[in-house]
């Protein structure tokens, strides 16, 4: 399972979200939020296994919780898709939304941008996308 959640807070409170796992990942982002989100920028906590990393900025916070396995490329990449998406077409409804209140739109784009990094990773990642073509070269080359 790798990766497992993503979510959009402003302060403390979730502003949509996607869980892949059932877990308490939102409960856990909440309390790391406080900590990753006192400076603008990007930072990742290691708990349980599980990699919870943050990204902060203009008063919003952007969670990828991932299995620890998976590296950091990837979700921290993922966390810049996220921003720019939602800060595209939701910043303005996001400043009043209640908990939960963006679920019905944006966390559905969320669970669209988790599906499509489980299904091709090397979109976000340079390093995996250069192995890949490595080993088809290889693939052909020993055929």
């Amino acid at each position: 399972m790798p990766l497992i959640y993503l979510a959009v807070f402003r302060g403390t409170t979730t502003l949509a979200d996607y869980a892949a796992y059932t877990g308490n990942y939102n409960s856990i982002a909440k309390e790391y939020l406080i900590k990753a989100a006192s400076n603008e920028g990007k930072v990742t906590y290691t708990v349980d296994g599980h990699t919870f990393s943050f990204f902060s900025t203009g008063g919003f916070a952007y969670v990828v919780v991932a299995d620890e396995s998976m590296g950091r490329v990837l979700p921290l990449h993922l966390l810049d898709q996220i921003q720019q998406e939602f800060a595209a077409k939701y910043v303005e409804k996001a400043q009043t939304a209640r908990e939960g209140q963006l679920n019905a739109s944006f966390g559905k784009a969320l669970r669209q941008m988790h599906e499509r990094a489980t299904a091709n990773p090397e979109a976000f990642n340079k390093v995996a996308a250069v192995q890949k073509k490595v080993d088809e070269v290889k693939g052909i080359m020993t055929d």
